[in-house]
């Protein structure tokens, strides 16, 4: 897995030297700082749905920009052209995202009942709630199965640094194929048979069935949250019913959907808030293990003395055979003071695997 997190530094150090992407991740990584310099940043600073915004700091653009938050935005010429840099760094990292996807076996009728239209993984508000990135429908119709190279034009590189960006993307696939998730989904797929594949079209009936818009729409017809949460469960209850024949295709394709995810989610915050801070000594572990990836909770020892940013942090002791990198959820990190001694809670995203430290970025 090593090898993974090496190639997608690659990536994320190619991407820093877009400008459009450098002045982008410039003001989201730095806009909760109490007094924004900016246009930009005090926009996003006053945005009381900033946070949500920063869930995807990369691609947030693809919904920023017909949002009633680019109002304000858009009042400056300024923020206009942040908005427009905003679209076409989502354009571009969300072609880098599809076109890694596009290499999963099957690609696109991948027989999955999870990428149906309007499930939790395909569906707009899949940005906020959903785990992983969605998967839009924009970038498949764009067919990425049939291009060698990744489609890099709206980072404004130069022909050589485009080179380079869809050189490092061209070699992430080419460790993924190594990894156990690729390795699994591949296997299931293979096997597939007439009978799997209409179990299949069965389960993605039923899940379509049970979430018509005016059947969501019946119990819940404004809250984003409790809509998501709805298609949600009745995912889950369709996936049950799978057979123990086609169950590991579905778990498979979940596994290798997370660690996609996890590839892009590290990329963004190595090009927003640089490589990950070291977090010493941990003297405790809790996790859990999910779709995506696991749910860490880590305790550091009293003596510790850092405050951890909103970013990725190495956690450099082994918990119980858990040690790599952790994607934070939020800038607040909780703190508990003895004398002259701290000791502090990380809370995130274990990355798969994640041995080692990436050392690229930052953007700003």
């Amino acid at each position: 897995m090593r090898e993974v997190w090496l190639a997608v530094d690659d990536v994320a150090a190619v991407l820093c030297r877009s400008s459009v992407v450098r002045t982008h991740a410039a003001a989201m990584g730095t806009w909760r700082q109490i007094d924004p310099p900016d246009h930009v940043r005090q926009v996003l600073h006053e945005d009381p749905v900033a946070e949500m915004w920063d869930r995807h700091p990369l691609v947030m653009g693809l919904l920023y920009a017909d949002s009633a938050s680019a109002e304000p935005m858009a009042a400056a010429a300024e923020g206009r052209e942040w908005l427009r840099g905003a679209l076409q760094v989502a354009f571009g990292f969300g072609r880098i995202i599809e076109w890694l996807r596009s290499r999963l076996p099957g690609y696109p009728r991948l027989l999955v009942p999870q990428l149906l239209p309007g499930s939790v993984r395909a569906q707009g508000s899949g940005f906020f709630f959903g785990p992983g990135f969605p998967w839009w429908q924009t970038f498949r119709s764009e067919a990425p199965q049939f291009h060698g190279r990744v489609n890099v034009e709206t980072f404004e590189l130069d022909p050589e640094e485009a080179e380079r960006l869809r050189e490092a993307v061209a070699r992430v696939p080419t460790v993924l194929t190594k990894t156990a998730e690729f390795r699994d989904f591949a296997a299931a797929y293979t096997a597939l048979d007439n009978a799997m594949v209409a179990e299949l079209r069965s389960l993605a009936r039923s899940y379509r069935d049970q979430t018509r818009d005016d059947d969501v729409d019946a119990i819940e017809p404004d809250n984003l949250m409790r809509r998501h949460r709805l298609r949600e469960a009745v995912m889950a209850s369709v996936l049950a019913d799978a057979s123990e024949a086609v169950r590991p295709y579905l778990v498979a394709f979940e596994r290798v959907d997370g660690l996609i995810s996890a590839v892009a989610r590290a990329i963004e915050n190595l090009v927003v808030f640089g490589p990950p801070e070291v977090a010493g000594a941990i003297a405790d572990g809790t996790w859990r293990a999910g779709s995506f990836g696991y749910r860490v909770r880590l305790a550091t020892k009293e003596d510790a003395s850092f405050m951890v940013r909103l970013g990725m942090v190495e956690v450099t002791a082994e918990v119980e055979r858990l040690a790599g990198i952790v994607v934070t959820d939020s800038q607040s990190i909780s703190i508990g003071t003895h004398m002259t001694a701290l000791s502090a809670a990380i809370t995130g995203e274990l990355l798969p695997a994640s041995a080692g430290t990436l050392r690229s970025g930052p953007a700003r």
